[in-house]
């Protein structure tokens, strides 16, 4: 189970440092049966951010560097209104570009540790179904919230000869 989630954030001024950010989905269904694990965020490189294909889910594409705060399946709450906010580490703020397109994978950890510690039963499953930019009004689209601030001006020094 994986998915892929781009944004605009090319309109930041280069010079300006990413202070946080926060990545928000709406959860409107979740599935634990094979036991609970982290909903984690990594990079992701699709080959065509603006056309996502079934080849852009390739393991290859995605990222192992955690980029925020994972969120147990367990704790999720499931809504069609309500957001689940993870919370961008060091990591993720530096995944932010400045200059084109952000794109972020959500994974779970499972999967990012290579070790499976669930339980494995024959047509169970272990992930969490989200709304897309595609449904309709904008209220529940995927968000990403950057923060940022302009570098510190340089501020000239009078120096006078006595």
């Amino acid at each position: 189970w994986r998915g892929g989630f781009g944004f605009g954030t090319g309109d930041i001024p280069d010079a300006d440092t990413v202070d946080s950010a926060t990545f928000s989905l709406v959860v409107f269904s979740k599935a634990t049966c094979l036991d609970s694990t982290n909903v984690e965020i990594t990079s992701f490189a699709p080959t065509d951010g603006a056309n996502l294909v079934i080849a852009d889910y390739a393991l290859t594409l995605y990222g192992s560097t955690l980029f925020a705060t994972g969120r147990d399946i367990a704790g999720i709450t499931t809504s069609t209104t309500v957001y689940t906010d993870w919370t961008f580490v060091a990591a993720g703020l530096t995944g932010i570009s400045k200059t084109a397109n952000t794109y972020f994978g959500v994974r779970l950890k499972w999967e990012i540790d290579d070790s499976f510690t669930g339980t494995d039963v024959d047509g169970a499953s272990t992930g969490i179904l989200v709304l897309y930019a595609d449904e309709i009004g904008t209220s529940t689209d995927p968000k990403l919230v950057v923060e940022h601030s302009a570098a510190a001006a340089d501020t000239p020094i009078l120096i006078e000869e006595q």
